[in-house]
């Protein structure tokens, strides 16, 4: 659902009809070499209204220059 698809909009109307929102998109787990703007069409899904990203930065980063690269490109594609 990370495109302008049928199931999306009919997800978002379904949502707004019954009165549920979505609280947590996650599953973001970049790798050291993850090109973060791969995580755009993902990211998406926030049009479905959803309230906060769930990320695990540094899992599997060696370095902490890296980490903080990885984490503030992943915030600012998420914001």
């Amino acid at each position: 659902m990370a495109y302008d698809t049928p199931m999306r909009r009919e997800t978002r109307r379904r949502c707004r009809e019954l009165g549920v929102a979505i609280d947590m998109i996650e599953g973001f787990l970049p790798e050291p070499e993850t090109d973060i703007a791969a995580f755009r069409a993902a990211l998406e899904i926030r049009r479905l209204a959803g309230r906060a990203v769930g990320q695990c930065p540094g899992c599997a980063t060696p370095t902490f220059q890296r980490l903080r690269e990885n984490f503030t490109a992943f915030c600012d594609l998420a914001g």
